[in-house]
């Protein structure tokens, strides 16, 4: 997941801070990540689950809809420092007045630019107090923890109904996060725990073409 960070990162974030993109362009490149992710095969565990923390049997695949919004909040709390700076006076003259912190003396605008109507609708969906500074990472987690979670992996489902609620699954995919530093091994402790690793048996199940991968590795 750090290779789709770096790769978006580096082509999308420095956009979505001063040009809001669309809801097809991003639906577009979202896509394009979740063909990256199962390399174009069908995709066997929720997109819910993938979404979540490690912790949760996830793999904390970016949203793109959530992160580019969060990344605004940056320049609103930067807008509220003690300190003067030329494009703070535009953004004072456009919603100023929304922000609760301009006044007569200074002069503003009643209907904001596109970008700061934007702005302004995105704060009121993630309920921005801008009384408490808070990162853009702190905003999009705790987005993805509202709209995401809680959300149990099907494994989980199946198995505590098989063998009770023993099995401790913190700790399972704690175990399978300690792979992460190997992507080969991480890959396969991941697939094996959801029991999407397309082995003879499962290959037959999905009447699907795939290769077998302990057939590959032997």
């Amino acid at each position: 997941m750090t290779v789709i960070g770096s790769l978006v990162a580096s082509t999308l974030w420095h956009v979505v801070k001063i040009y809001p993109l669309t809801s097809e362009c991003i639906d577009s490149l979202q896509s394009e990540i979740w063909k990256f992710v199962w390399s174009k095969k069908p995709e066997w565990v929720r997109r819910e689950t993938c979404l979540s923390d490690y912790l949760n049997g996830g793999l904390r695949i970016i949203n793109l809809d959530i992160k580019s919004k969060a990344l605004l909040f940056g320049r609103v709390f930067r807008f509220l420092e003690e300190s003067e700076a030329p494009w703070k006076d535009f953004m004072r003259y456009y919603i100023g007045r929304a922000l609760g912190i301009n006044d007569n003396s200074r002069p503003n605008s009643d209907i904001p630019t596109p970008f700061y109507s934007h702005l302004l609708r995105v704060l009121r969906e993630f309920a921005v107090d801008s009384g408490q500074p808070c990162t853009s990472k702190m905003y999009y987690l705790k987005r993805i923890e509202d709209c995401v979670t809680p959300v149990q992996a099907r494994i989980e489902l199946a198995l505590n109904q098989r063998f009770g609620l023993g099995l401790i699954w913190k700790e399972i995919w704690k175990d399978v996060a300690r792979s992460f530093n190997d992507p080969v091994l991480r890959d396969f402790d991941w697939r094996t725990v959801h029991r999407v690793l397309p082995v003879n048996f499962r290959v037959h199940k999905w009447y699907s073409r795939i290769s077998c991968s302990m057939c590959t590795v032997w």
